[in-house]
Parts: structure tokens; C-alpha cells; sequence
């Protein structure tokens, strides 16, 4: 997160020969590289800590972003827009799980979830009853058996301030996801299996999903 500083300048300097000259944003580039590569360290430590303790076999693991590269030091191709907005570039994000004993090594599932998820699933693993009205449903399962196919549950975003765009929302269900702007009523779907870089709004073209999805987006956000 900004303000990007970083106190070992033998790293910015690592990634000098790695971002050409002329790049835009280059030298905020070269302090978020830098930066990474930083947190990247201190991620080892935690790790390195749970080993020493002999906690590593009883400790889950869950490391994620809240959101897509700020726009002024990523690139988010081939996805769609950065941090603040709800295209692809902005909310999807990789997750990596280490639970020792329970997910295998070097597996991978494109079964989205979402970061409302992890609070069920920590209460599940310990046991804990949850309740009924708690946002989002535990992955312990996906973590179990990646190729389970949970695509055709909705999945829900809503950004209603006008601190960067106007307010909007957005539904993802199985590969269709449909963005509507409050202010303007306009719709925009996309289908993300053909078309990750949501290059081509289908929303005249398939009106009655856009139908369909947006009557799913307008009661979840009245719930």
C-alpha cells in the first residue's frame, strides 16, 4: 500500500536493468518492485518463525491482496483496469493457501472465491458454528478438492463512493459478469471466459441475461 518507500536502495537499483528506461512511471516502478520484493522477505520470516516453532504442520496459511495493482506503478494486462475499479484488473487477485496436510503442493483451482470467505472458513476449521447471515461461504472444501466446480454461485461487489469513478456495482455468476452504473443505468456484461480482458460489452446482445443478473445484483444489495 502507498506510500511506497523502501530503506534498501541496493534493491532499487537490482530492478534498474530489469524496468527499461523510457517505461512509464518508471521510477515508481523501480520503489514498488523494490517494495515487493521487501514484503516478499519479511513473508519469509513469518514462515521461517511458524518452522522454528514446530507450528508449521497445525498452521494455515492464507496470503492474498485486497485488490488489483495501484495504476501508477502495475500493469494489470491482460486484465482490465487497477485497484478502484470493478474490472478484472482491480478485483482479481491470486490467493495461495498452505495448509499442511490438507491441500496438496503446487495445486491450483480457478474456482473464484472471495475475501468475505475467509471468515467462515476460519470458523469452520475451528469448529465454530456459522451462522446464517454471515457474508460469504467457507473454501475448506475447494482447498480439499480443486477441481470442485463452485462457479455457479454469485459472487457481489459494490463501490458506491465518488472518491475515483461514480458509484457501481458489479455480480459474477459462472463466466458472465455484469458492471451497473448507478448514476448513468448503464450495463456492461461480460463473458470472462472468452473475453478475460472485458473488451466487448455484450449487454444489447444478451439482454435477458443482463435481465437476469441485474434483478440478482439490485435484491442482493436491498438484502
Amino acid at each position: 500500500h502507498t506510500p511506497v518507500k523502501n530503506r534498501c536502495r541496493w534493491l532499487v537499483e537490482h530492478y534498474e536493468t530489469r524496468i527499461p528506461a523510457g517505461s512509464p512511471n518508471r521510477n515508481k516502478r523501480l520503489e514498488y518492485a523494490a517494495f515487493v520484493e521487501t514484503l516478499d522477505h519479511h513473508v519469509g520470516t513469518v514462515l521461517t518463525a511458524i518452522d522454528d516453532a514446530k507450528l508449521r504442520d497445525n498452521t494455515l496459511v492464507v496470503f492474498l491482496s485486497d485488490n488489483g495493482g495501484h495504476p501508477e506503478f502495475c500493469a494489470n494486462a491482460p486484465l482490465r483496469g487497477s485497484k478502484w475499479n470493478l474490472y478484472e484488473g482491480g478485483i482479481r487477485v491470486p490467493m495461495i493457501v498452505r495448509w499442511p496436510g490438507v491441500s496438496g503442493s503446487n495445486l491450483r483451482t480457478e474456482t473464484p472465491v472471495i475475501i468475505e470467505d475467509i471468515y467462515p472458513t476460519f470458523l469452520e476449521i475451528a469448529g465454530v458454528p456459522v451462522e446464517k447471515d454471515v457474508d460469504g461461504k467457507s473454501f475448506v472444501e475447494v482447498v480439499k478438492n480443486p477441481e470442485l466446480d463452485r462457479s455457479m454461485r454469485p459472487l457481489f461487489w459494490h463501490y458506491p463512493n465518488l472518491y475515483h469513478l461514480p458509484p457501481y456495482s458489479s455480480v459474477r455468476l459462472g463466466e458472465h459478469k455484469l458492471i451497473h452504473w448507478h448514476q448513468s443505468g448503464k450495463m456492461e456484461l461480460f463473458d470472462l471466459k472468452k473475453d478475460i480482458g472485458e473488451t466487448k460489452n455484450l449487454a444489447k446482445e444478451m439482454a435477458e441475461k443482463v435481465s437476469d443478473l441485474a434483478k440478482l445484483l439490485s435484491d442482493h444489495l436491498r438484502e
